[in-house]
């Protein structure tokens, strides 16, 4: 209980800063907004943005790690933050610079809701879309594209997952293809009527699967 309650303190205070960002962006008073990002990563973080944007999204997980895994408090704070501060980038010099926040940002997302599926709202999962959206253009890291596939796994959408694992297996992974096979032997144990609604009936499961064997035969 104390967990949870802790955990909704920080999301309300992270919810006023986001809607004063929010407005700030929209007047492009981008500086400000920017204040405000680096006020609230210091208040809820302890550690300044600067510092984070500098930070691969694996470092940023390490640091701000607590001991019990499931509280996750700090990785969503700073997904948030991370996803402001890319559109704010984004905004001033173009979709690239946007890159290495919204990357970091999505990172953080699927690390947090891994851990603890139920913390993933609808809003977070319309996030986690819109990252998706903004970084199609680039070829993920084969982490990320890991990341992925658990998530939408988790979620029950497993041609999503599905493409994930292509993806990942694609980079160049070794261990993609240890967790394909255990996926496909997952998802012959569900239903049809799961399969279906998870958009990926049985006999393209199967198909899938077919496929997956001879990506990492060749």
């Amino acid at each position: 209980m104390f967990r949870r309650d802790y955990l909704m303190r920080i999301i309300e205070q992270l919810i006023q800063a986001l809607h004063q960002i929010s407005g700030l962006k929209t007047e492009r008073r981008f500086d400000e907004a920017e204040v405000v990002i680096s006020r609230t990563g210091r208040l809820l973080l302890g550690c300044d943005m600067t510092l984070l944007r500098g930070l691969s999204e694996e470092s940023i997980i390490a640091l701000l790690k607590r001991p019990d895994p499931s509280d996750i408090g700090a990785y969503i704070v700073a997904a948030e933050l991370l996803r402001e501060q890319g559109e704010i980038a984004g905004l001033r010099d173009g979709p690239d610079a946007s890159y290495h926040c919204y990357l970091t940002s999505l990172s953080l997302y699927l690390e947090s809701f891994t851990i603890v599926p139920e913390a993933c709202s609808e809003e977070y999962a319309a996030k986690i879309a819109f990252l998706t959206d903004q970084l199609a253009p680039y070829v993920l890291p084969a982490h990320i594209e890991r990341k992925r596939m658990a998530y939408f796994e988790q979620r029950g959408d497993f041609a999503q997952a599905e493409n994930a694992l292509f993806r990942w297996a694609e980079a160049g992974d070794p261990a993609a293809l240890e967790h394909g096979t255990a996926f496909y032997a997952r998802l012959r144990g569900r239903p049809d009527a799961e399969l279906a609604q998870g958009g990926l009936p049985r006999a393209e499961m199967e198909e899938g699967f077919r496929e997956f064997e001879a990506l990492l035969a060749e």
